[in-house]
């Protein structure tokens, strides 16, 4: 099963963390613990369109907030 995993860059001038999860969790994504705050379970192999739509998803959700983010998919 991929995973694909985020980490998060606030800003002390931008929303504040619980706004961002918030608004994230609405795309399947739950905390994570360890180097990565993000992460996301495909229940099936993504290809890479739908790899690079979830990262338009995750970036048109974070517009706004003042947050950077990497994205990582795994196996």
């Amino acid at each position: 099963m991929k995973r694909s995993y985020v980490i998060l860059y606030f800003h002390s001038d931008g929303a504040a963390p619980s706004k961002v999860f918030k608004r994230v969790e609405g795309l399947g994504f739950r905390l994570s613990v360890g180097p990565f705050d993000l992460l996301y379970e495909w229940d099936h192999a993504p290809s890479n369109d739908e790899i690079i739509a979830m990262m338009d998803a995750l970036y048109k959700s974070l517009t706004g907030l003042n947050v950077n983010f990497k994205f990582y998919t795994v196996d």
